[in-house]
Protein backbone atom coordinates (compact mmCIF):
# COMPACT_ATOMS: atom_id res chain seq x y z
CA UNK A 1 0.00 0.00 0.00
CA UNK A 2 1.19 3.25 -1.05
CA UNK A 3 1.88 6.49 1.38
CA UNK A 4 -0.42 9.25 1.23
CA UNK A 5 0.66 12.39 -0.61
CA UNK A 6 0.06 15.42 1.76
CA UNK A 7 -0.14 18.68 0.42
CA UNK A 8 -0.27 21.64 2.38
CA UNK A 9 -1.65 24.63 1.29
CA UNK A 10 -1.04 28.14 2.79
CA UNK A 11 -3.05 31.53 2.66
CA UNK A 12 -1.36 34.07 3.96
CA UNK A 13 -4.48 35.92 4.39
CA UNK A 14 -3.77 38.44 2.25
CA UNK A 15 -7.32 38.36 0.37
CA UNK A 16 -8.89 38.75 3.61
CA UNK A 17 -6.45 41.67 4.38
CA UNK A 18 -7.67 43.53 1.29
CA UNK A 19 -11.06 42.55 1.61
CA UNK A 20 -11.57 43.88 5.12
CA UNK A 21 -9.33 47.46 4.16
CA UNK A 22 -12.49 47.87 0.79
CA UNK A 23 -15.09 46.99 3.58
CA UNK A 24 -13.70 49.82 5.90
CA UNK A 25 -13.10 52.17 3.55
CA UNK A 26 -16.60 51.70 2.34
CA UNK A 27 -17.85 52.27 5.73
CA UNK A 28 -15.90 55.61 5.88
CA UNK A 29 -17.06 56.81 2.65
CA UNK A 30 -20.66 56.42 3.47
CA UNK A 31 -20.63 57.97 6.84
CA UNK A 32 -18.40 60.90 5.04
CA UNK A 33 -21.37 60.90 2.41
CA UNK A 34 -24.17 61.20 4.84
CA UNK A 35 -22.73 63.49 7.00
CA UNK A 36 -22.50 66.02 3.42
CA UNK A 37 -18.90 65.74 3.21
CA UNK A 38 -19.52 65.06 -0.46
CA UNK A 39 -21.76 67.86 -1.35
CA UNK A 40 -22.75 70.03 -4.34
CA UNK A 41 -19.97 71.37 -6.12
CA UNK A 42 -20.81 74.62 -6.81
CA UNK A 43 -20.99 75.22 -2.45
CA UNK A 44 -16.97 75.33 -2.55
CA UNK A 45 -15.66 78.87 -0.39
CA UNK A 46 -12.31 79.53 -1.32
CA UNK A 47 -10.79 82.41 0.30
CA UNK A 48 -7.08 83.32 0.27
CA UNK A 49 -5.71 85.89 2.60
CA UNK A 50 -2.30 87.07 1.07
CA UNK A 51 -0.11 89.69 3.39
CA UNK A 52 0.70 93.14 1.75
CA UNK A 53 3.96 93.29 0.48
CA UNK A 54 5.57 96.91 0.26
CA UNK A 55 8.71 97.65 -1.17
CA UNK A 56 10.46 100.96 -0.28
CA UNK A 57 12.38 103.09 -3.18
CA UNK A 58 15.93 103.99 -2.68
Amino acid sequence: MADREVVVVRNGGTGWFVAGAVLVAAIIGAILYANGYFGDPETVNLQVDVPKVTIEAE
